[in-house]
C-alpha cells in the first residue's frame, strides 16, 4: 500500500450536494481504501451543510475540527445531536485557533 497521496477537490462543482450524492463516490472510496491506509476527507462545517453527514456514510470514523471560541453552546448541542445520529465511531475533537501563549499545565 502506498503511504501518501493528496487528492484535491479541484474546482467547486455547481451543486456540491449533487457531487456528494453521486453513485461513483462509494466506488472511489473503495478504490482508495485498497491503496491507502488512511483517507481524510475535509467537509464543510456540519452545522452549515449536510455534506459532512452525507459523506460520513462512507467514512470509517469521524474527527471534529473546531475553533472553540467560535461555537456557541446551542451550536455545540446541535453538533452533538448531528453526531449522535451518525453511527460511525467518533475519534475526538481537534480544537484550533487557541492562543498557545495562554496555555499552561498546572
Amino acid at each position: 500500500r502506498s503511504s501518501d497521496l493528496v487528492l484535491t477537490a479541484g474546482t467547486i462543482p455547481p451543486n456540491p450536494g449533487e457531487f456528494i450524492g453521486r453513485p461513483e463516490l462509494p466506488a472511489l472510496f473503495t478504490e482508495l481504501r485498497s491503496k491507502y491506509n488512511v483517507i481524510l476527507v475535509d467537509t464543510p462545517a456540519a452545522l452549515a451543510a449536510g455534506d459532512a453527514l452525507t459523506t460520513s456514510t462512507l467514512a470509517d470514523a469521524i474527527v471534529v475540527v473546531s475553533r472553540p471560541a467560535n461555537i456557541s453552546r446551542p451550536q455545540a448541542r446541535d453538533l452533538r445531536r448531528i453526531l449522535d445520529s451518525c453511527p460511525k465511531p467518533k475519534l475526538g475533537v481537534v480544537a484550533t485557533g487557541a492562543d498557545a501563549s495562554a496555555l499552561y499545565y498546572a
